[in-house]
């Protein structure tokens, strides 16, 4: 009596098959794995820097459109009973993140901006996440005309 079975070839091809079909999506899946993690951890970013403005309304009465002056040559030691800076504003209510100031150390691709990280200040938050902004920035004011239409926006 004869047994059925696979063949030695019949099981080398299925097994081809599968491991070309492997091989042209495993990097698609890691490729969306790590889309999904970097956005999650620029919504985090962002959530931490919304929380720090918003502590710094809550503790000061100033927000980052409050900031007045860039960041002075002290910007790691400013806070707001002194100054009104973005330096200030974080160094008062970001726990755990670390200036950095000129981030020349680091190898920074920056696309379509005219900045270079030499006009850059940075902080590490406590994730390990670097934020940076130029060292002359400072906050916004809008204008608005009597029927609600836009008619100035002055970045100092």
């Amino acid at each position: 009596m004869r047994t059925k079975a696979f063949t030695l070839a019949e099981v080398l091809i299925t097994l081809g098959i599968i491991g070309v079909v492997a091989a042209l999506t495993i990097p698609t899946l890691i490729s969306n794995t790590n889309s999904q993690r970097f956005r999650a951890l620029f919504k985090k970013s962002l959530s931490t820097l919304d929380q720090a403005g918003r502590m710094a309304q809550a503790k000061y009465e100033v927000n980052y459109g409050a900031a007045i002056s860039p960041c002075g040559e002290n910007a790691q030691t400013e806070n707001l009973e002194d100054t009104y800076s973005f330096c200030a504003i974080l160094n008062g209510t970001l726990s755990g993140a670390t200036y950095i100031g000129t981030p020349q150390d680091y190898q920074i691709q920056m696309y379509d901006f005219d900045y270079t990280p030499q006009d850059m200040i940075a902080y590490t938050m406590s994730d390990g996440t670097m934020v940076m902004f130029n060292k002359l920035a400072m906050g916004c004011s809008a204008s608005f005309m009597a029927d609600a239409t836009w008619s100035e926006n002055h970045c100092f």
